[in-house]
C-alpha cells in the first residue's frame, strides 16, 4: 500500500480480521459522485501510508501537517484499519439499548436513573471512567509493544543476514562459495516473511522464490520449518568456507543471535496476550457503554431536541471507546501493520551492496 504520488493498496476489513499481510488489494476505483470523489481524497491520495512501505520524508511530512488534524477527525473510516467496520456490531448493540432506554423513559414503563449528578448512578459511572481509561491505556500500551517488539525481532532478522553476507564477501576466498552464501542470505528474510504471513514462499516473495532451483524449492516448501532451512544451509556452507576459529565464530554468533529473532517473530505471532485480560478489557469497555443509557436517557421529561443530542453524543463516545480497543485488538498481532515487503527488499539490497 503506497500513496502520496506512489501506487496505491489497502489492507481490507477482512485481511486486517484475520491477520494477514498478504491479503492486500488495489484502492478502490475513484467514482463520479463528488462525495465519493472527497472520500477517496480524503482518505487514499492524502493519509501516509505507513504499514506496507518504511516512513519516509514525504510521510513525515504529511504525519507534520496541518492536515493531520483533519485526518483524525475522520480516523475511523478506510485504511489501514477500518475501525467503524470492525465496531459496527457493539456499536449497533449500543445503540439499540439507547433506543429501549429513551422508550421506556417516555412510556414511563420502568424507572431508572436520573441523570442528575447527585444520583449514585452518575457518581458510579464517574468512579470508573478512570478504570476504564486504566484498562484502554494498559491494553493499547501492551499492543503496541508487541509491534515495536515484532519491528525489532523482523529487522533483527535482516541485519543478521546483511552481516552474515559481509563477513563472507570478506573472509571466503572461493568466489563460487561466497556468492552461494550471499544467495542464501538474500533468502533468509523472506522466509521469515512468508512465515508470519501464513503463505509460502512464490507468493510472498517470488523474486526470493526465484533464487533457489527446482530442487531446492521443493525441498524448501517440505519442510516443516523453512525459516529453519536458511540457517541450516548457511552453516553448512560456511564450515566448508575455511575460516579460522575467530572468524567462525564471529559468523556462527551472528547467525545464532538472527535465528532467536525469528524465534521472537514466531512467539509473538503464535502467543497473544491473556486472554482473559483481553477478554476484561473488551468487555468493561462494552458493558460500561451499554449501561450508560441507564443514567444518560433515564429522564422521562426530556424534549426531543436533548434526546435527539444525547444520542448523537453518545454515539460519539461509543465510536471513540470502541475504536480505541479495536485498533489495540488488531496490533496485538503486528506483523499486518509494518512494511515487511519494503524491509525485505532494503535488507536485499544492502546485501548485494
Amino acid at each position: 500500500m503506497t500513496r502520496l504520488g506512489q501506487r496505491s493498496v489497502v489492507l481490507t476489513p477482512a485481511a486486517a480480521a484475520a491477520g494477514t499481510a498478504a491479503a492486500a488489494e488495489p484502492r478502490p476505483p475513484r467514482s463520479a459522485n463528488p462525495l465519493l470523489r472527497a472520500y477517496h481524497w480524503l482518505v487514499y491520495d492524502t493519509r501516509p501510508d505507513l504499514v506496507s512501505c518504511k516512513t519516509r520524508v514525504q510521510h513525515w511530512r504529511a504525519l507534520s501537517s496541518q492536515c493531520r488534524y483533519l485526518h483524525s477527525l475522520f480516523a475511523y473510516l478506510g485504511p489501514p484499519s477500518h475501525l467503524l467496520w470492525h465496531i459496527k456490531m457493539p456499536l449497533a448493540a449500543n445503540m439499540a439499548v439507547a433506543a429501549l432506554a429513551i422508550v421506556n423513559a417516555r412510556l414511563n414503563l420502568t424507572p431508572l436513573a436520573s441523570p442528575d449528578s447527585a444520583t449514585a448512578t452518575t457518581l458510579t459511572w464517574r468512579l470508573s471512567t478512570f478504570t476504564l481509561a486504566l484498562l484502554l491505556t494498559f491494553r493499547v500500551g501492551r499492543s503496541y509493544e508487541r509491534w515495536w517488539l515484532a519491528r525489532q525481532a523482523f529487522g533483527s532478522v535482516g541485519g543478521a543476514a546483511v552481516s552474515v553476507a559481509t563477513m563472507a564477501v570478506l573472509w571466503v576466498g572461493d568466489p563460487q562459495l561466497k556468492a552461494e552464501i550471499v544467495r542464501w542470505c538474500s533468502l533468509w528474510q523472506p522466509s521469515v516473511w512468508h512465515y508470519v504471513s501464513f503463505t509460502d514462499l512464490a507468493t510472498v516473495a517470488p523474486d526470493a522464490a526465484a533464487l533457489l532451483n527446482a530442487e531446492e524449492l521443493t525441498f524448501y516448501n517440505a519442510a516443516p520449518k523453512a525459516r529453519l532451512v536458511v540457517t541450516m544451509r548457511l552453516r553448512q556452507l560456511l564450515a566448508c568456507a575455511g575460516l579460522d576459529v575467530g572468524q567462525f565464530t564471529a559468523v556462527d554468533a551472528v547467525i545464532a543471535g538472527g535465528i532467536v529473532a525469528q524465534g521472537n517473530c514466531g512467539r509473538i505471532l503464535f502467543q497473544a496476550m491473556p486472554y482473559t485480560l483481553t477478554l476484561l478489557c473488551t468487555g468493561f469497555v462494552e458493558i460500561w457503554l451499554l449501561l450508560l443509557p441507564l443514567a444518560l436517557f433515564g429522564d422521562k421529561d426530556m424534549d426531543p431536541w436533548h434526546v435527539g443530542l444525547e444520542v448523537l453524543l453518545y454515539a460519539l463516545i461509543s465510536i471513540l471507546l470502541l475504536s480505541i480497543d479495536e485498533a489495540a485488538t488488531q496490533l496485538e498481532q503486528p506483523f499486518p501493520f509494518l512494511p515487511l515487503g519494503e524491509i525485505v527488499k532494503s535488507t536485499r539490497r544492502d546485501i548485494s551492496l
